[in-house]
């Protein structure tokens, strides 16, 4: 294939595009919702306390009555003191541009900092980042944050090294006796509760990693949990840990982890096999072109217990699945070992970093 003449990017169609995919799918939910017989009050809701809860609509205000609450209020991005508020975009204000900015400082290197500066560097803009920790997506493993950040100045973006507020103000939690923590979440314990009784809390606003996926299992949890208690399942949900919620950042290319990272397992004196395969040595990477990237997993010494696994690279946020379902059921270095990948294909490099922290690579 070959282009001749000027290209440009149509911002207005990509947000048009995007926009269409969001209407889709709300209207898909609202339709669930409607099945099920959820009734959908818009509003501003504030806890009384008691199980109730105080709802202002335009139409008027009313009071209902619940045995069960659910808070899933989320979280805003935090204000930045001084700067001109025509000059400042929140995530959301950068989902809908109405043209593309010559130029863009981002102020936090996380998942979503990342991929925002990945996408607009891609459209053209010239992208900085900000970032007060000393390295970006700090929370990823190092050798993750290392790799991206040569791959971000490749593609230009600038690098500057030396967050969100959960959405609780109004929600009335002084009549309740649910506590906040110093950061400002939701204190709950590992099934969603509060300190009030009947009075959960999931997703942002109770606490980070703030992800989508995290906030639907915690509903589903949650619900499950208030029907076992009310008689109604036999079967009481069990409670999730941290480490085993995987994370997803769509940037190009992409990083994909879960559980700990190489210096959290070290931090906490645990003894631990670190194996690595890189894309340039996987023949599905080499000819789809996408040989920037890596496989690196994390393994306990004593008990072969998969502890970590951190990706880049083309459509790792669909292989990290694997390395899920391994971490969940307390899968074993000599399990991965004996599972079949297909070949050929970008799988393969879950099964060649196993063998690396083994001592067995097939290619190296």
């Amino acid at each position: 294939m070959e282009v001749s003449g000027d290209v440009s990017v149509n911002i207005a169609k990509v947000v048009a595009r995007s926009r269409e995919a969001v209407s889709k799918l709300g209207h898909g939910v609202a339709g669930l919702m409607k099945k099920h017989g959820i009734r959908v009050r818009q509003g501003f809701a504030q806890v009384l306390g008691g199980g109730k809860v105080a709802i202002k609509q335009k139409s008027g205000s009313s009071t209902i009555a619940a045995k069960h609450i659910i808070l899933a209020t989320g979280a805003s991005a935090r204000p930045v003191p001084g700067l001109d508020e025509k000059m400042l975009w929140t995530a959301r204000d950068a989902m809908l541009p109405k043209a593309l900015p010559k130029s863009l400082l981002i102020i936090g290197s996380g998942a979503i900092g990342i991929e925002f500066a990945s996408f607009y560097s891609h459209m053209g803009s010239k992208v900085s980042i900000v970032e007060m920790q000393n390295r970006i997506l700090p929370l990823e493993d190092k050798a993750v944050s290392e790799f991206m950040q040569k791959i971000l100045q490749l593609q230009g973006v600038e690098i500057l090294t030396g967050g969100v507020i959960p959405n609780t103000h109004g929600l009335g939690l002084e009549n309740t006796k649910a506590t906040l923590d110093e950061r400002g979440f939701i204190v709950t314990d590992d099934c969603c509760r509060t300190a009030e009784p009947n009075l959960y809390a999931i997703g942002d606003v109770a606490g980070p990693p703030c992800l989508a996926h995290k906030a639907s299992h915690e509903a589903v949890m949650c619900v499950e949990g208030i029907a076992t208690s009310d008689g109604i399942m036999k079967d009481k949900p069990h409670p999730f840990g941290v480490h085993n919620i995987p994370s997803c950042i769509y940037s190009i290319p992409q990083v994909a982890s879960i559980g700990l990272t190489e210096e959290q397992a070290r931090a906490q004196g645990l003894d631990v096999k670190v194996g690595v395969s890189h894309a340039n040595c996987s023949g599905k990477a080499i000819v789809s072109g996408a040989i920037d990237g890596f496989v690196k997993v994390i393994i306990d010494s004593a008990s072969g217990e998969l502890l970590g696994a951190h990706m880049v690279g083309e459509e790792v946020t669909e292989m990290i699945n694997g390395y899920v379902i391994g971490k969940q059921l307390e899968a074993t270095d000599l399990d991965l070992l004996s599972t079949i990948f297909p070949h050929p294909t970008l799988s393969e490099m879950m099964h060649e970093a196993v063998l690396a922290a083994l001592g067995r690579p097939l290619n190296g």
